[in-house]
C-alpha cells in the first residue's frame, strides 16, 4: 500500500488503456475509418488530421474518460481542444476538459503535438448511440479550436476507461 502511494505522488502509475472499436477522421461529408491507429502497433499509422479533417471521433462499448495518443508527426500550430461526447438522442453535449497531456513542452498552447492523454468529465446524459451507422456505443469527439499543421499523425489511439461508480451507505 506504501509503494502505490508513494508511485503514484512520484506519477508512477500508468492507468490502464482499452482499445477504441471505432476511430474515425472526419472528412467531408463522411468518417473515414482510422484502423490502423487503433490495431495496437506503433509501427502502423493513419494520417488522420490535415487541413479536411479537423476532429477526432472516437467510439467504445464501454464508458472511458480520456483519450491516449501516441503521437508519431505531432501538431506545430497554436490551438487548443474540446471534447463533446454524444447523447443517446444524437446530440453532441459538451464535456469538460481536465487535462490536456498532448500540449507541447516549450509553450503548452498546442494541442496534438506530444504523446499523452486527453482526459475530460463526461456531460451527464452520455450514453451509447448510434453514429455513422454503429450503433450501441460510446462516442466522444475532440475539436481543435483552428487549424492543425499539415501531416499530424498519431501512431495510434487508446481509451483511458471510466472509473468504477461507488455508491457509500450508512451502515445500520
Amino acid at each position: 500500500l506504501v509503494w502505490f502511494l508513494l508511485a503514484g505522488l512520484k506519477g508512477g502509475v500508468t492507468p490502464a488503456v482499452i482499445s477504441s472499436t471505432y476511430t474515425y477522421a472526419f472528412a467531408t461529408p463522411t468518417y473515414t475509418a482510422c484502423s490502423l491507429a487503433t490495431d495496437g502497433s506503433l509501427a502502423t499509422h493513419d494520417s488522420q488530421f490535415d487541413a479536411a479533417k479537423k476532429e477526432l471521433v472516437v467510439a467504445s462499448a464501454t464508458p472511458f474518460r480520456g483519450i491516449k495518443l501516441t503521437m508519431g508527426t505531432g501538431n506545430a500550430t497554436a490551438l487548443t481542444a474540446s471534447v463533446c461526447v454524444l447523447s443517446a438522442a444524437g446530440a453532441w453535449l459538451a464535456a469538460t476538459l481536465l487535462k490536456d497531456g498532448t500540449l507541447d513542452a516549450a509553450t503548452s498552447t498546442k494541442t496534438f503535438n506530444a504523446t499523452g492523454i486527453i482526459e475530460f468529465e463526461p456531460h451527464s446524459t452520455w450514453a451509447a448511440a448510434t453514429l455513422n451507422s454503429v450503433t450501441g456505443k460510446y462516442w466522444a469527439i475532440v475539436n481543435p479550436s483552428a487549424t492543425m499543421s499539415a501531416t499530424v499523425e498519431p501512431q495510434e489511439i487508446e481509451l483511458v476507461p471510466s472509473p468504477p461508480s461507488w455508491v457509500f451507505t450508512e451502515p445500520l
